[in-house]
């Protein structure tokens, strides 16, 4: 939830793009705290420029839990339509006109691709590269960041496996987002903007 930190930097309307396996629009236990749960619902309760929530990765069924006051500058996108390739209604509803702000948790992603602390999805690095790629040909992007480690309570073996495969996936995602917005900026000075 520290993304809430970077969004409270941006002074311009924007739609922020949070791919992640849970919803993190849940009510707080104790009301007024922020958590990792939360941050997301919070963000669009109270945000001034942010005008979309494009969530990519959820389960249908933790996404028709969202308050229905919420779903209204939310674009839910879950990893069921995902895999059915069924979300053109949803992704036609983005404006491109904003710019945006990515988000990447990495328990989105198959533990075959990273290891987090939480439930994982099922999403495989190449259908978020995919994704990325799309975001970054249509709209301006403003902004990235990535979170999702392992738990260092775990066993030794297991704990030494688990970084050595978000090490990987962390670099090679690094690499990538650095490629595609280098691109998007040497796109930008040609268009003189």
């Amino acid at each position: 939830y520290a993304t809430l930190f970077f969004l409270e930097k941006i002074r311009e309307p924007f739609s922020l793009v949070l791919f992640d396996h849970h919803t993190d629009m849940q009510k707080p236990v104790i009301p007024s705290l922020l958590s990792c749960g939360s941050w997301a619902g919070e963000a669009l309760k109270n945000s001034r420029f942010l005008k979309q929530l494009i969530l990519i990765g959820p389960e249908k069924k933790s996404m028709d839990s969202i308050a229905g006051f919420l779903k209204e500058r939310l674009i839910g996108i879950s990893m069921e339509e995902i895999a059915r390739g069924d979300s053109e209604e949803e992704l036609g509803r983005i404006d491109l006109s904003l710019p945006i702000y990515i988000s990447i948790d990495k328990d989105v992603l198959s533990p075959y691709y990273a290891r987090t602390n939480w439930s994982q999805g099922t999403m495989t690095a190449d259908i978020l590269k995919r994704l990325l790629l799309e975001m970054f040909l249509h709209q301006r992007v403003i902004g990235v960041e990535l979170c999702g480690e392992c738990s260092f309570q775990e066993p030794l073996p297991q704990l030494t496996e688990d970084i050595r495969i978000n090490v990987e996936t962390n670099q090679k995602l690094y690499e990538y987002l650095l490629y595609l917005i280098q691109n998007q900026q040497s796109a930008m000075e040609k268009e003189g903007t």
